[in-house]
Parts: C-alpha cells; sequence; structure tokens
C-alpha cells in the first residue's frame, strides 16, 4: 500500500512538501461478504451471513457484538468450530416490518491488541409489491 500527505512547513524555501509511507498491510481477518445486503419484500424472511474467519498470524476471539442502531435489524453471531472451519457465523436478519430503505453497522469487539474492533455494514431495502402494483396502475392510466 501506498499513501500520500501533502506538508505546510514555515520553512520559506519548501513551504509545502509531500510525504509519501509504503508499507505491506497484512491481514488480520477475512470477512465475507465485506458487508450485509438484507433486500426483499415486506412479510418475507429475509437473513445474510457474514463469515468472518481469523488469520493464523493474528488469532482473535470475538469478545462482544453490538449494532450501531439496530432499529431493523436482529443479529446472532456462532462460535467457530469444526463444521464452519474456525470461522465466526454472523446471522443478521430483517426485522423492518414496512417497506423503504436503511443503513447500520454491526461492530465485533475483539480481544486482539492488533485490531480491537471489526466493523460489518449492513443495507437494507424491504420493497412492497402493493405500492408497486398501485404505481404500476397509475402509469397505466395515464398512457391510456
Amino acid at each position: 500500500m501506498k499513501k500520500s500527505i501533502s506538508v505546510n512547513s514555515d520553512d520559506p524555501r519548501r513551504p509545502w512538501t509531500t510525504l509519501t509511507m509504503t508499507g505491506k498491510v497484512h491481514a488480520f481477518a477475512t470477512v465475507a461478504p465485506r458487508y450485509a445486503r438484507l433486500n426483499g419484500k415486506v412479510g418475507a424472511e429475509i437473513k445474510a451471513v457474514v463469515r468472518i474467519t481469523p488469520v493464523a498470524a493474528y488469532p482473535f476471539k470475538i469478545t462482544e457484538v453490538k449494532a450501531k442502531n439496530g432499529r431493523h435489524i436482529a443479529y446472532e453471531l456462532t462460535e467457530p468450530s469444526e463444521e464452519t472451519q474456525g470461522a465466526y457465523l454472523l446471522t443478521i436478519t430483517n426485522t423492518k416490518a414496512d417497506a423503504g430503505r436503511y443503513a447500520d453497522s454491526i461492530v465485533l469487539k475483539t480481544d486482539s491488541e492488533v485490531r480491537e474492533q471489526l466493523k460489518i455494514g449492513v443495507y437494507g431495502y424491504i420493497s412492497d409489491d402493493k405500492k408497486k402494483a398501485a404505481k404500476k396502475q397509475a402509469t397505466s392510466k395515464t398512457d391510456s
């Protein structure tokens, strides 16, 4: 990875200079998918499962799970097992009962000094067929 920043100084010969840092970034964990999409229709069961696998070089345990808002989601963390090949499974369920969009995030606190927390973005879009049907019907009346 390579990052640059411009720095302002009081040196009249070089009032601006660019500092560049280059280094290798090591993965702390594999998170798949990187965020959860909860898309579906009102009344349907809508779930997503996110797989969090610690990298061998940086083992950790997840000690706490919290939603930033939590108004439209429920979540459950399954501990690593042989069946999950050492991965945590975070199951996120939509609880929004009406049509609309929302965004939230789930914070996973770890016991690691390398990275104290992981964030998983959650995006929901709940559609209502009744609204679509009414809109389609209104459009077809104006086209006639």
